[in-house]
């Protein structure tokens, strides 16, 4: 598997446990990547959150997932 497909696929999984499990996957995510701005990332998961809850369209949730994929970028 290319590096590009299994961080994709590694966004993708964060950024379902960050807007799934709210402020405990936000803990470990910001542990494990430190360099990342936390508070940026709370808000943005809040956003992805409350979408999800109203139904509306994931515009949050694509902007978490592009948060996390340039924060694993960033780490290797």
């Amino acid at each position: 598997m290319k590096v590009g497909a299994a961080r994709f696929r590694r966004a993708e999984r964060w950024r379902d446990r960050l807007v799934d499990g709210g402020k405990e996957a936000l803990a470990e995510f910001t542990a494990e990547y430190p360099a990342a701005d936390g508070a940026e990332l709370s808000r943005l998961v809040a956003a992805a959150m409350a979408e999800r809850r109203d139904g509306r369209s994931p515009g949050a949730g694509r902007k978490v997932f592009r948060f996390v994929q340039a924060a694993l970028a960033a780490a290797t």
